[in-house]
């Protein structure tokens, strides 16, 4: 499969100037039914950089999109209280913007549809657009009728000849994913009326960064953005940020409603854009300190595995971060199995490290002494499923700063 050296997502400047190298990873959410396939997996460089014209930070190589994205296990509902969130969002959007009923929303990105339930139920016409074959029929099992393709020019075309009126575009944790960020937007501008909303909901490395989530970068997400970053490119365009929202899922995220000019925009966007400024977020200083705690955080971690050398330890989730993770901190031959509740998972294993997934709720069963946190940023959530499953031993939380709590 193909990897090469991209340009700029953003401006198209070259070369990036590369700030660190992880280890090279397969594609994290590729979990094989296979041991055999799950450990001999392609990796492929993961590059942190920087354009030195535009300031965007991303990753240095452009990878195949088909292998990551066609079989694609990943649903929203997975995510703890993301499909709520949307909810939330999209409720907000129905009695704040009054868009008109007769008007459909699309969903850029729309995976198992869970942004788009809510206007449906609202009585609003809906399309979704995504690669992932499981989650575009599982979508359209729903009733949420969902084109199983990239959106570009030809999809741009084919909704064009159907005459739709478009009151909102939605593109949810897609951004990131996306090769070519100008192109994406040139397509997205084609559907703008004058009455149209573009709502973005990414990571947002700024907070990401400040918690020590470094395992958000990863293949899929291929870019990492400030609110900066996407005014620049929505002016391009003739977009105006409306509003904008720092929002806790993922680590950190941001919320950022746009639309055709002129628009009178509301204070939070002038107060996030001053606080890049005052953060010097277009440095690499913070990518650089997140970088040094995290290594601070695997000697921890190293550690005290090693102390636990005799006993039986398991980590905890089964995720493309997680896979991840597991390779960067190196604990691969540390970990007997990986536990979680997604019922895709099961029976499966985790590419590079080839490590099975077992059921959560069979972890006391398996004489599990230990476990890690490998999805540390649903810790809470998952203690107390540990509590509820009957664990008792240690728990080692690798992150923000690693801990050890018995259960």
């Amino acid at each position: 499969m193909d990897c090469k050296e991209s340009r700029c997502r953003l401006c198209g400047y070259e070369p990036l100037r590369s700030i660190f190298d992880f280890q090279p990873n397969p594609y994290g959410d590729l979990f094989h039914s296979n041991r055999e396939i799950a450990l001999s997996s392609q990796k492929f460089p993961i590059t942190i950089s920087r354009c030195d014209s535009c300031k965007l930070l991303q990753l240095k190589h452009e990878t195949n999109l088909d292998s990551q994205y066609l079989e694609y296990l990943y649903l929203t509902g997975v995510t703890n209280n993301l499909s709520k969130y949307y909810r939330e969002v999209a409720n907000r959007y129905i009695n704040e913007l009054n868009l008109k009923l007769t008007s459909h929303i699309l969903d850029l990105g729309s995976n198992d549809g869970a942004f788009l339930q809510p206007f449906m139920d609202a009585g609003y016409p809906v399309l979704g657009v995504d690669p992932s074959r499981l989650a575009a029929d599982y979508a359209n099992k729903k009733g949420i009728e969902t084109l199983n393709e990239y959106f570009s020019e030809e999809t741009v075309s084919r909704i064009k000849e159907r005459n739709l009126e478009i009151a909102l575009i939605s593109v949810n944790y897609t951004l990131a994913n996306v090769p070519n960020v100008s192109l994406f937007f040139n397509n997205i501008n084609a559907l703008v009326s004058s009455d149209t909303y573009v709502s973005i909901i990414t990571g947002y490395h700024p907070e990401q960064f400040m918690v020590n989530m470094f395992d958000y970068i990863g293949h899929d997400h291929l870019t990492y953005f400030t609110v900066g970053n996407i005014e620049k490119v929505a002016h391009d365009f003739n977009l105006e940020i409306v509003d904008v929202e720092k929002i806790e899922h993922k680590g950190g995220s941001v919320r950022i409603l746009l639309r055709r000019s002129p628009v009178v925009p509301k204070s939070s966007k002038f107060q996030l854009l001053q606080r890049e400024k005052w953060l010097n977020v277009d440095s690499d200083a913070a990518v650089l300190e997140m970088l040094g705690r995290v290594e601070t955080s695997k000697h921890e971690l190293k550690e005290a595995l090693r102390q636990n050398s005799n006993g039986i330890i398991g980590g905890i989730g089964a995720s493309i971060s997680t896979s991840y993770f597991i390779v960067h901190y190196q604990i691969k031959d540390d970990i007997s199995l990986l536990f979680d509740d997604d019922a895709r998972k099961i029976g499966r294993f985790s590419p590079g490290s080839g490590i099975e997934v077992r059921a959560l709720q069979n972890l006391v069963l398996e004489e599990v002494d230990s476990v890690v946190m490998l999805a540390w940023q649903h810790t809470d959530k998952l203690l107390n499923r540990l509590s509820e499953i009957g664990f008792h031993g240690r728990v080692l939380i690798p992150l923000p700063r690693f801990h050890i709590i018995e259960l």
